[in-house]
């Protein structure tokens, strides 16, 4: 991979090296006569932290370890770049807080909301579904779900017997597949999540680990689904608690919002139409690429002098 870029840069006259992620920034931390813009995404090292924090396995001494070296390696890689890129203000707190020369600017990912927007919600009133997507073997992901299961659904089921749960994503971890019941649905990988958004009456979400912007969350408003989530699983939305989306923290106070929004349909679509308004308005591609393209502006124009 040197190899491949060190010929590119030799061979053209690139007026920016966009590296994304330190994986590959780390090919091009030599030239110093280029101006560099660094796409973090997420900070990998304030993700490593959170999960030191909730993983309760033999190896949670070497994420702490591996939490601190990651932490070192990322302001490093940084400070040979010109200017950086996160996808959450909680992200760029962190490395600001570790090292306040950083130049960081915070450009959230993005969705396209046409292609996630549906006609109109297949609702069943008699069995109201609850849904949860995302990458079922990320420690982040697993946690929430059998968080969810073991310490909120059953609150919910108290109040609603019929409620249905689907987990929707790949390769579902064994204690994820041990969650299916009944009233839980774990499908492994799907052609299309859409037709799952659009028959969901609540997306839940109840984060307590990872880091950055979470574009499940992003996928659900687009189809005009509310959301449940955590104040971490909010981190990095621009929405309005209350308005947009739901928060909630333990798990009693989860359970309640989620029963409302099953049994008020007003504050349901309420709710889902704000949150795709502000999809729509805040978190397409085109809005987000001139914020991309002023960081570049930004970065050559400097690198010019």
């Amino acid at each position: 991979m040197q190899k491949k870029v060190d010929e590119l840069l030799d061979r053209n006259q690139f007026d920016l090296i966009h590296a994304h992620l330190f994986r590959m920034g780390q090919y091009v931390t030599k030239y110093n006569d280029k101006s560099k813009v660094l796409d973090l995404c997420d900070s990998l090292a304030l993700n490593l932290s959170r999960r030191s924090q909730m993983d309760r396995g033999p190896h949670v001494p070497i994420l702490k370890w591996e939490a601190n070296r990651v932490k070192k390696y990322e302001i490093e890689m940084m400070r040979s770049f010109d200017y950086g890129t996160v996808v959450a203000k909680s992200d760029r707190d962190y490395l600001i807080s570790e090292n306040p020369n950083l130049k960081l600017a915070v450009i959230p990912v993005g969705i396209d909301p046409d292609y996630f927007i549906q006609s109109e919600p297949v609702e069943d009133e008699t069995v109201p579904h609850l849904l949860f997507t995302g990458t079922m073997s990320y420690f982040p992901n697993v946690d929430a779900a059998c968080y969810f299961c073991h310490q909120i659904l059953p609150l919910i089921q108290e109040k609603i017997p019929s409620v249905h749960f689907s987990i929707v994503g790949s390769n579902p971890k064994k204690t994820v597949q041990k969650l299916a019941s009944h009233s839980v649905t774990v499908t492994g990988t799907v052609p299309d999540t859409r037709p799952y958004f659009n028959q969901a009456s609540v997306f839940v979400s109840p984060m307590r680990s990872g880091s950055g912007l979470q574009v499940k969350h992003l996928e659900a408003m687009a189809t005009g689904l509310p959301i449940v989530t955590t104040p971490l699983g909010a981190s990095g939305l621009e929405g309005t608690w209350g308005e947009h989306l739901c928060i909630a923290e333990s798990p009693e106070d989860f359970a309640n919002r989620t029963i409302e929004l099953i049994q008020n349909l007003h504050l349901r679509r309420e709710i889902g139409r704000s949150g795709q308004n502000l999809v729509r308005h805040k978190y397409n591609w085109h809005v987000l690429g001139e914020q991309l393209e002023n960081v570049y502006q930004q970065t050559y124009s400097a690198y010019l002098g």
